[in-house]
């Protein structure tokens, strides 16, 4: 075939195209590796469909700078594939193993090429700067080639001239250098600029194989939804290898992934399906429970009390049945929720009724005075009254009932006062009797003159005592107006049940302070227990969906919440105020110096 036809067929292929035509004959090679096919091989540039390609350096052959961009992605020194990172500024492709054999890093130099001075020549030789290198930042190579052509060209220059001393020498290598300089400057601005090239090739590339990605997934998509499936099942296995990938999606590929993403399909769709119901059972549980709290905060503060907390309101059969009917939240919902709660009245009265009587079973035997109030059946009206917690003069009510609670008989925070056992609910609920709890009362009570028979709780809080622990040596502590001093931390009767805890094994000793030791500890307690609530009225927090229905004060500001909003003055415990009944109090922070003794204070027991 004449050469100007195959010229004028040659003119319509790619770079790409003429590299692999030459690989088909020597014919062909020959014809297209002459000198006169230049003009083919650089009009065959303007064909490249995305980005056109950066012009051939000089220092590089039309056809070698064809086959560097479109010649295939292996290494140009061992062959390895695929290699797609080019390295421009030394015009050709490189795999990671030949990289690390003949890239030489700046502080390599000497130790790889000794015996000669390059640190002052480098400059010479054009580099490759990695920026992704985690180790430096932006760290230099050479390629040792190119350092060992210029210590040859070095060695030539200093053979021919005999001394790097002689004016000739100097001249011939500062000669050199801005020759060699400013070939290498031009390699490495042509080099930024074709690998932005690169970079654009490779990102609009990304962009092809994306979009071809994409209408994958959407012919799956529409295939499946025309089989019944949802949009929304279909999408969640997009990461899927079989749908993952940039292919076309055929009739053929079709029949061979329909049964392998069917399954995963119909997975995802009882997985989805499984979470929208726990999902409406969550919503039904939190609308319960906000419910609960809602219903408690229009009653009694009592009642609210000893019921149940939030998150054991939805354990209640009547509440259960309707958490376990698969259902939305909507009005009705709302409506059959509030009617089951105005319902539970009687069940939470036999709850409690029935709990009051395994309490008093519990008892000592030596309590001959049952209680009279939880021996008999408790009505809701007799709950939200007024005096409830402080009808009790036996039984539950004494001081000295003290109960631990079975799920963490160790800890000291699970141990409860008769009323606080009663309003307390747990999964592990398993009463019994604390004995060591109630020797350490038997023993407030005798320093009190008190009759363990007849005390009960209120009595003692209406004392408001303050007792000291024998049992623990007195401790060095720094106050801002007297420095470091030895004292013994004061304690109300509470916070004494509580200290005598598994470290004093129900074996701690108790000192009673005297009227004037009290009032002296008192002004140094800077803090008080939220322990207390109104007995008159049930004041609602906004600030959370779950806040619990009494707002529990301490001390001071409970006679403040009692004289502005109900005009008290004389607050009388029991009746215009109550204690938390699960509270388990604090000492406050008030202290009595023993080194030297202050009030009169003596440690004798």
């Amino acid at each position: 075939m004449p050469l100007d036809i195959l010229y004028e067929i040659f003119g319509y292929l790619t770079p790409s195209d003429l590299i692999q035509l030459s690989r088909v004959t020597r014919g062909f090679r020959k014809v297209l590796l002459s000198r006169q096919s230049l003009t083919l091989w650089r009009a065959s540039y303007r064909l490249v469909v995305d980005t056109p390609p950066p012009p051939c350096p000089e220092d590089v052959s039309e056809p070698a700078w064809a086959h560097l961009l479109f010649g295939g992605p292996y290494c140009h020194s061992c062959g390895t594939k695929p290699v797609n990172k080019i390295l421009f500024i030394y015009r050709r492709r490189a795999c990671q193993s030949c990289m690390e054999q003949h890239l030489v890093a700046a502080h390599n130099l000497r130790s790889r090429f000794p015996g000669i001075r390059l640190a002052d020549k480098v400059d010479m030789v054009p580099y490759w700067q990695d920026k992704t290198a985690k180790q430096y930042s932006y760290l230099c190579f050479w390629w040792d080639d190119d350092v060992l052509a210029l210590r040859r060209d070095l060695d030539a220059l200093l053979e021919k001239h005999g001394s790097e001393e002689s004016a000739a020498y100097l001249e011939e290598l500062e000669k050199m250098r801005s020759e060699r300089a400013a070939i290498a400057e031009r390699k490495m601005q042509h080099s930024q600029e074709c690998q932005k090239w690169e970079d654009s090739r490779v990102q609009e590339r990304a962009r092809a194989l994306g979009q071809i990605k994409m209408k994958r997934m959407e012919g799956i998509k529409s295939r499946f939804m025309a089989l019944g499936y949802s949009g929304i099942d279909v999408d969640s296995i997009h990461t899927h290898p079989e749908v993952n990938i940039s292919k076309l999606l055929t009739d053929r590929v079709w029949k061979r992934i329909l049964p392998i993403l069917r399954i995963e399909v119909e997975k995802a769709h009882a997985e989805r399906l499984d979470k929208e119901r726990a999902a409406r059972r969550s919503q039904r549980e939190r609308h319960i429970e906000r419910a609960w709290i809602d219903h408690l905060r229009g009653r009694p503060p009592r009642f609210a009390a000893l019921a149940p907390p939030h998150y054991d309101s939805i354990s209640w059969p009547t509440l259960c049945e309707l958490i376990e009917h698969d259902e939305s939240v909507t009005p009705d919902f709302e409506d059959r929720v509030n009617t089951a709660l105005q319902e539970l009245g009687p069940a939470l009265q036999e709850t409690v009724r029935k709990k009051a009587e395994h309490l008093v079973s519990l008892l000592p035997q030596d309590n001959d005075s049952p209680d009279t109030l939880m021996s008999q059946v408790l009505t809701l009206e007799q709950l939200e009254s007024s005096d409830f917690f402080s009808k009790a003069s036996s039984g539950l009510g004494l001081a000295s009932s003290y109960f631990a609670c079975g799920s963490h008989p160790d800890n000291a925070l699970n141990k409860f006062h008769g009323f606080g056992m009663l309003a307390h609910y747990c999964g592990a609920y398993e009463p019994h009797f604390c004995e060591t709890k109630r020797n350490v009362v038997l023993q407030l009570l005798e320093s009190l003159r008190m009759e363990p028979a007849s005390t009960t709780a209120l009595d003692l809080d209406r004392v408001d005592a303050r007792f000291v622990c024998l049992t623990c040596d007195a401790q060095d502590y720094w106050v801002a107006d007297g420095g470091m001093i030895t004292a013994r931390q004061s304690l109300i009767w509470r916070a004494c049940v509580r200290h005598d805890n598994a470290a004093h094994q129900g074996h701690a000793r108790f000192q009673l302070l005297d009227k004037t030791q009290t009032t002296l500890v008192k002004t140094r307690e800077y803090y008080a227990s939220q322990i207390w609530g109104c007995g008159h009225c049930n004041v609602r927090q906004e600030t959370s969906a779950f806040t619990w229905p009494v707002l529990w004060y301490n001390r001071a500001n409970m006679n403040e919440h009692l004289l502005a909003e109900h005009g008290i003055s004389e607050a009388m415990q029991g009746t215009d105020f109550f204690a938390d009944p699960c509270a388990t109090s604090d000492s406050g922070g008030g202290y009595i110096i023993t080194d030297p003794p202050e009030a009169g204070f003596s440690s004798a027991t």
